[in-house]
């Protein structure tokens, strides 16, 4: 199956018993998460928020910032992208013409992480996970030691194809299920 799959059986499974996700969430595409976008920022391309919104979900759980406070987790994310990632995040906010739209870039560095927060909660109204939420929310499951010893016992061989299209977040996830199993 593929790792997205492979990640909603174990969300289907365990999150709904150790989060306060609804039992009945959906799976919104690329397509429905532009659509959430759009709807909440018309005046911004879409696109540039897409990747903005996933880049800083992706990152989050690499750079381990988990409190009690997301928007603040989301701030310190951002700060580090700024820092790091300057770069990506120009390209992200560039335009059709590859000019840089110095608005979005400077609103995105300033307030992104209500950006992110918002459009997590339309989400969450909405009853959906984004695919990222699919990964980081198994990566939050295995973090339980009991979650994932029980799915580590269910593998005796993990075969990982396209291993190199793994982002960091996914072989994360796969390392910790590795265990005694035979890649």
């Amino acid at each position: 199956r593929t790792f997205h799959s492979f990640c909603s059986d174990i969300v289907r499974s365990e999150a709904k018993r150790h989060s306060d996700l609804y039992a009945d969430y959906m799976i919104f595409d690329e397509e429905d998460c532009k659509e959430i976008i759009s709807s909440l920022y018309p005046d911004y391309a879409v696109h540039a928020l897409q990747s903005f919104i996933d880049l800083v979900k992706e990152s989050r759980p690499a750079y381990g910032y988990y409190s009690e406070d997301a928007a603040h987790d989301y701030q310190q994310t951002i700060a580090r992208l700024y820092t790091e990632k300057e770069a990506r995040l120009r390209e992200i906010c560039g335009t059709s013409r590859h000019v840089l739209d110095e608005e979005l870039y400077n609103v995105l560095k300033i307030s992104g992480e209500t950006v992110v927060m918002t459009y997590n909660a339309a989400l969450r109204d909405a009853h959906g996970l984004d695919f990222n939420d699919l990964l980081i929310t198994t990566y939050e499951c295995f973090k339980n030691e009991t979650i994932r010893t029980t799915w580590q016992n269910r593998f005796t061989y993990i075969n990982i194809d396209e291993v190199q299209d793994t982002s960091e977040l996914e072989y994360h996830i796969l390392s910790s299920i590795f265990g005694h199993n035979r890649i």
